[in-house]
């Protein structure tokens, strides 16, 4: 450290400054016994801390120094230490001996591990029954009675679903959680059911390999915010099938199977507005991208948020018949969609576009006209830069943008 001795001592002798650490991608040119040495001192200084530590793991070159190589980490990752943060991204084709011994050391002996995170992509180009047939990093990851860990995420990649092997006790601490392909539909809702108190999930959901059997319900008494990605529209409606979400006010789906991308292709799909009508949820903010649902099922979901505020997708959203739903009425006895809606959100400049901006300039007509009805003008409107100029000249805006009133655009 170039700082007096002064400064020196006392940096020294103050724990808390050496409780992060950050092993990146630009420490590969460190030789791995130097490595050791200063990161071991560095962590050293920090006593009894609990320590925070992110490691971007790539095997070194050549036998000798990968061998080296993990020692060094195996070294950091000793049972001594205690762990409050551990961020852990893969950089290699499949899980090494080295990162199934820090898994066990982070997950199952360190009591005082609050945050977790575990990135890894793997083999991007083979198919996901070929990982399956030959066991690849199919090894359960193993979480042990971690009674203070609040944040868990397991991410990685598409063809190479995890699978967690959960204690017997619930882990009634976590709070958050992102889990990114698990191993199948049953094995997500055994992860929610092991997390009661739950209040954000970010999931992707793939296609199954094995039959889902469909026995269990749960209530996620605390989730209020649900983010789905998904590449297959039958194994997200079979986990939404399986929820209820009393305390839900944000929530988002996108999927990007060969169905939600052709309109012709779609059928009924009435799992999200089950899911919405069962919960009856406090949703005030939804988002849609490439929905697999046809224009009575979106109608049928945005029936059951009364208090939505918030509304963004795409063109699978902004429909001529969804749009037209939310366009205010003059007739007392004609209930608009969405009345309390004052931001949306349009992706993309297809026949959405067209439809969106037709319903928000019948919203602000009927406010500039000073009609009294039960529904509220959009004050934010949130679209691509390349959009703004086409939005901002469609007929029954431009007089309110000329009256100064483009503050609701972004």
């Amino acid at each position: 450290m170039r700082v007096c001795r002064k400064w020196r001592e006392y940096a020294i002798l103050t724990p808390s400054l050496w409780s992060r650490v950050s092993l990146g991608k630009r420490h590969r040119e460190i030789s791995s016994s130097l490595l050791n040495i200063k990161v071991n001192e560095w962590m050293d200084r920090a006593g009894s801390i609990p320590l925070y530590i992110d490691v971007y793991y790539q095997p070194y070159r050549g036998l000798s120094r990968r061998t080296a190589g993990d020692a060094a980490l195996l070294d950091i990752f000793s049972l001594s230490r205690a762990w409050h943060s551990v961020s852990l991204e893969m950089d290699t084709g499949s899980r090494t001996p080295c990162i199934d011994f820090i898994l066990d050391v982070v997950l199952k002996y360190s009591p005082t591990l609050q945050c977790f995170e575990f990135y890894f992509q793997g083999y991007h180009n083979i198919h996901p029954s070929y990982v399956t047939r030959v066991g690849w990093l199919l090894k359960p990851i193993e979480v042990g009675d971690s009674s203070h860990l609040t944040s868990l995420t397991v991410a990685q990649g598409h063809t190479h679903p995890f699978r967690l092997c959960l204690p017997t006790v619930k882990l009634l601490s976590i709070k958050h959680l992102h889990l990114q392909w698990p191993e199948t539909i049953d094995h997500s809702l055994e992860i929610l059911d092991h997390c009661p108190h739950v209040e954000v999930l970010h999931i992707s959901i793939r296609p199954q390999l094995q039959a889902h059997t469909g026995t269990t319900s749960l209530t996620m008494q605390t989730l209020h915010t649900l983010r789905i990605y998904s590449t297959s529209d039958e194994c997200v409606a079979k986990f939404i099938d399986g929820l209820r979400t009393p305390a839900l006010t944000t929530f988002s789906m996108c999927t990007n199977s060969l169905c939600s991308s052709d309109s012709s292709s779609r059928s009924r799909w009435p799992h999200l507005s089950d899911l919405f009508a069962r919960s009856q949820s406090p949703l005030t903010y939804c988002e849609f991208l490439r929905t697999p649902m046809l224009d009575d099922d979106i109608i049928k979901c945005l029936q059951h948020t009364p208090a939505l505020t918030n509304l963004s997708g795409d063109e699978h959203l902004w429909t001529i018949k969804v749009t037209e739903a939310m366009m205010p009425s003059i007739n007392p006895n004609i209930i608009s969609l969405c009345p309390c809606v004052t931001t949306v959100v349009v992706h993309g400049i297809g026949g959405g576009f067209v439809n969106a901006a037709t319903m928000i300039s019948s919203r602000i007509q009927m406010e500039m006209d000073g009609k009294s009805i039960q529904i509220v003008a959009v004050d934010l409107v949130e679209l691509g830069r390349e959009d703004l100029d086409v939005f901002i000249r469609f007929e029954g805006l431009e007089e309110y943008v000329a009256r100064g009133h483009d503050h609701f655009l972004q």
